[in-house]
């Protein structure tokens, strides 16, 4: 896919995704910060956590998150409750 991208200079016209960290952390790798990707199971969960912290009172707000990597988020509606 990334030789693909690479052969065709369409790094910016794609987003890769996928649910899986592992394949999106080694196509993050190969593909350096002209590659766009979504946030995976875990990155979603990070991203979900800290809105959730945020929200809680001092000192609970400051409590670490998850780590997040990625451009974008896709969250089913039924996340946020």
């Amino acid at each position: 896919m990334l030789a693909l991208l690479e052969r065709t200079d369409s790094w910016h016209r794609v987003c890769l995704g996928s649910y899986h960290d592992g394949w999106l952390g080694r196509a993050r790798s190969g593909g350096g910060a002209k590659l766009c990707t979504s946030m995976a199971q875990g990155s979603a969960f990070g991203l979900r956590s800290r809105a959730w912290l945020d929200a809680l009172p001092r000192p609970l707000s400051l409590l670490p998150a998850p780590p997040v990597a990625g451009n974008l988020a896709q969250l089913p509606a039924g996340s946020a409750r």
